[in-house]
């Protein structure tokens, strides 16, 4: 058995809530003014990745804002794909073929990737990015 045939199980709303745990660790919250969104309303909007509306700020926002989806036309279940197959040490040409996507795409979503994870190390140790 290869890890591709796992692949089929995962899901849009499991993979959101892993890239939520994995690149938005204040959870949801509005990337305006940081306040968490604790309405019913609102958290249902913001795991279906629908716009949503911060009651404090006012702001309108993307709920894959500050995530590597961000304004891409990758969705949260093929994001964890590339996750895992890249984990697994498949090539960006292998995971490229069994996405449908492009290899350029897979480098540089990967390169996003890890720019925001190094952005993330040097907001956490404090140190700056040379």
């Amino acid at each position: 058995m290869q890890i591709e045939d796992c692949l089929d199980v995962i899901g849009r709303d499991s993979s959101w809530y892993w890239i939520v745990q994995r690149f938005i660790p204040q959870g949801p919250a509005c990337p305006g003014c940081l306040a968490p969104i604790t309405s019913e309303k609102a958290l249902a909007r913001f795991f279906a990745l629908e716009r949503t509306y911060c009651k404090k700020c006012g702001r309108v926002f993307r709920p894959s804002s500050g995530s590597p989806i961000h304004e891409t036309s990758w969705q949260p279940e093929e994001f964890l794909k590339l996750m895992i197959l890249a984990s697994a040490g498949r090539s960006p040409v292998e995971i490229a073929q069994y996405l449908g996507k492009s290899a350029s795409s897979v480098r540089d979503m990967l390169a996003k990737v890890e720019l925001l994870q190094a952005e993330r190390h040097s907001l956490v140790s404090g140190s700056p990015i040379a």
